[in-house]
């Protein structure tokens, strides 16, 4: 079994803002001076009172806020609009850290491309496998039913009671959309190959990435080994340049006209070694793990008989 690490949203997130922030470009701070709960629509803050004004967006964990109105006294009261741009109101304290005015990143957005990578490119470049052993119950073809979240099967194996090996077998094919009456998940893998009864399958298989929890900071994914920081340069470069870029792009990054680089607000030269260096991690990663080839069967065309 693949050595895997287990990481939560929260870290990934610290690290893509690692990426994207210098530390003397980091947004001012703005602590709470009290603490608040989901509905509370005013509050006031210890530091940089100067800088929040009306339309000031304030970040506090994963929530934005946005300043409606603005009570100059001591300390100044700042009425706010909760859950702003989509976000979630949730309460805050004092202590539990720091506020930051008119973020640049802001974390809903990065927890937003992280999971958006796991839901496509981290499928397709890095798959999740697991596998499951099933014990023949005849010696000529039969179905063997797949788990529900089985993507595709990757790999069948034999092992062989009498010689004491395990070898690959080939002519097994997967198949979908079964009768749920007869396979309860509607999927099976058929498998041609004469076997002993005795023996056992062992089936490796492609299962998409998951995360458990709630929803928030706090969820966990189970990655494999060598791949933790790549999550967090998929979120930074797309933070940067909002959308993913294809090698073929980078390799003519220096075509884009001067005006990108302005509207995006950093050089070019950085959104090409960010896409860079993860297209190189990525390469890096698939060389420590094992992806077996997906060879499902096929029938031979009749001229070929």
């Amino acid at each position: 079994m693949a050595t895997t690490t287990t990481l939560t949203m929260s870290e990934l997130i610290d690290e893509s803002l690692a990426y994207l922030y210098r530390v003397q470009e980091r947004p001012r701070p703005a602590p709470l001076n009290a603490d608040i709960d989901a509905s509370i629509t005013t509050l006031s803050v210890s530091q940089s009172e100067d800088q929040i004004h009306v339309t000031t967006v304030l970040e506090y964990g994963a929530e934005l806020m946005l300043v409606t109105d603005v009570t100059r006294s001591t300390p100044d009261v700042f009425t706010v609009s909760r859950g702003y741009a989509d976000t979630t109101a949730a309460a805050h304290t004092a202590a539990s850290g720091e506020g930051l005015i008119n973020p640049l990143f802001p974390r809903r957005e990065i927890d937003r491309k992280i999971r958006e990578f796991f839901k496509g490119p981290a499928n397709v470049w890095l798959p999740k496998m697991e596998s499951v052993e099933d014990a023949t119950t005849a010696d000529t073809a039969h179905f063997i039913e797949l788990p529900a979240d089985c993507v595709r099967v990757l790999e069948v194996r034999h092992y062989s009671t009498t010689t004491g090996k395990i070898v690959h077998i080939g002519n097994w094919e997967m198949h979908e959309n079964l009768p749920t009456a007869d396979f309860t998940t509607g999927k099976a893998l058929a498998v041609s190959a004469s076997i002993y009864s005795t023996d056992d399958l062992y089936i490796t298989y492609q299962v998409p990435h998951e995360w458990t929890g709630s929803g928030d900071e706090a969820d966990t994914i189970t990655l494999t080994f060598g791949v933790e920081d790549i999550p967090t340069l998929y979120a930074a470069a797309t933070m940067i340049t909002g959308r993913e870029l294809t090698r073929l792009e980078l390799d003519h990054i220096e075509e884009w006209n001067a005006t990108e680089a302005i509207r995006q607000g950093t050089p070019v030269r950085y959104i090409q070694q960010l896409w860079q260096q993860f297209y190189r991690r990525i390469d890096e990663a698939r060389r420590l793990q094992y992806v077996p080839k997906h060879r499902p069967y096929r029938k031979m065309p009749r001229s070929l008989r």
